[in-house]
């Protein structure tokens, strides 16, 4: 993180907090279709025949009007989905050697927990909130058994947006995690669209429908060129 994003962060806390305190948490499902290579140039759709996702999450994140202090979220996402395939070209992974023409068994993980300290810059008619995310990132890529695996926490900004239409408890918004360092570059990111009810019952209770895209491009441990995208639903809670 640069000292001139932090500074920043400092500089704006104090009149960017909330109003009063808050704890929201929300989950939802995920339907992503997968795309890209692993190991190098072994195609993960026409090879391994990992194709679609059923991803779930959950969420939960602090708002608090405490001057200085960061306001905090908390997110896990469940990414793991497997295949058999036939192979079209020759490789060598981890020491065992896979040939043109075989079938094989493969799954890929890509699970990760995410801890966000972040401050509002807005509050009012609409949120803007910037900080910074911990992902710690579960990768593994398994073939016939053979296995290559890295856990690693990846620093990355976080920026999210919401703004209310002019229908009550109605909103679009989107957030993004995004880090590039040493080669290797990261992107998550959603947009999407909801209803809450407002001054109605407490607590207050949602919904949202979106799309969500994440690319992973690494050769650090595990070699991942991968993205996944698609459709989401979620339900949320303010309490």
């Amino acid at each position: 993180m640069s000292r001139l994003l932090f500074c920043l962060l400092i500089s704006i806390s104090t009149a960017a907090q909330a109003d009063s305190f808050g704890f929201f948490v929300g989950g939802g499902y995920w339907g992503a279709n997968f795309s890209g290579n692993v190991i190098t140039s072994v195609d993960i759709e026409s090879e391994l025949d990992i194709e679609r996702a059923g991803s779930t999450y959950i969420y939960a994140h602090l708002e608090h009007p405490l001057p200085f202090i960061p306001n905090l979220r908390v997110a896990r996402t469940n990414i793991d989905e497997s295949g058999t395939g036939v192979l079209t070209s020759n490789f060598n992974y981890e020491g065992t050697g896979f040939s043109a023409g075989q079938s094989v068994v493969s799954s890929v993980d890509l699970s990760h927990t995410d801890v966000t300290l972040y401050y509002e810059l807005i509050d009012v008619g609409m949120d803007l909130d910037l900080g910074i995310t911990a992902r710690y990132l579960e990768g593994e890529v398994s073939i016939n058994n053979v296995r290559e695996s890295a856990e690693v926490i990846l620093p990355m900004i976080y920026v999210r947006g919401k703004f209310n239409l002019p229908f009550t408890g109605t909103y679009i918004g989107g957030q993004v995690n995004a880090a590039s360092y040493s080669g290797d570059r990261i992107l998550d990111g959603d947009l999407k669209v909801g209803w809450q009810t407002e001054n109605f019952i407490f607590p207050e209770f949602g919904l949202e429908a979106g799309y969500r895209q994440f690319s992973v491009d690494a050769d650090e441990s595990v070699f991942i060129d991968l993205e996944m995208d698609g459709a989401f639903v979620n339900i949320t809670a303010h309490f």
